[in-house]
């Protein structure tokens, strides 16, 4: 998928240049700490209880992004130690 795609190269681009970057929801979608937007399809929303942060040793703050398109829904697992990012679960 795009979206686990992008959010490997954040991993990527936090280790590249030192710096922390999270991630957040931002209306129905979702936003880069710089305020660059992650785009999603139009009929998708995206939910995050708290933000993703990507840190400059490539380790994350862990979590689930909850993407809801329609009556279907889609758990993103974000693992905390290695960043790798999944699909967990279709609804």
């Amino acid at each position: 998928s795009r979206l686990l795609a992008g959010l490997r190269q954040l991993q990527d681009r936090a280790v590249r240049t030192r710096q922390t970057i999270s991630v957040e929801t931002s209306g129905a979608g979702l936003k880069i700490s710089d305020g660059t937007p992650i785009t999603l399809s139009k009929s998708t929303m995206a939910e995050i209880t708290t933000p993703l942060i990507y840190y400059p040793d490539g380790t994350t703050s862990g979590g689930t992004i909850l993407l809801h398109n329609g009556d279907k829904e889609t758990d993103i697992s974000i693992t905390w130690l290695t960043g790798t990012a999944r699909i967990e679960g279709k609804r």
